[in-house]
């Protein structure tokens, strides 16, 4: 990020982490390691971060906890025509 005016969010869990092997699918879409997850919730964050010119990241450490870090810009437009609108859809 550049130096614009940013709003930092960080989430800390301590719900026993996320397992090393699956770390890096994290964001992918319909990835869960959970009976009845659907896989699609942080791929979903991501988008709409990414979408509003932010970040989003995730660190863990299993056993320990997660710490989930979102930074987005403030007064960014996210639509500057309807092409990019039409071009940002809510599709992953």
């Amino acid at each position: 990020m550049d130096n614009n005016l940013h709003i930092k969010i960080r989430q800390i869990t301590t719900n026993g982490g996320i397992k090393n092997e699956h770390i890096h699918k994290i964001f992918d879409p319909f990835f869960t390691s959970r009976q009845k997850g659907t896989g699609l919730g942080i791929a979903i964050s991501k988008h709409f971060v990414e979408l509003h010119n932010g970040k989003i990241s995730i660190e863990s450490e299993p056993g320990k906890g997660t710490t989930t870090t979102i930074i987005l810009p403030i007064g960014s437009s996210i639509y500057n025509d309807a092409e990019t609108m039409r071009n940002n859809s809510l599709l992953l």
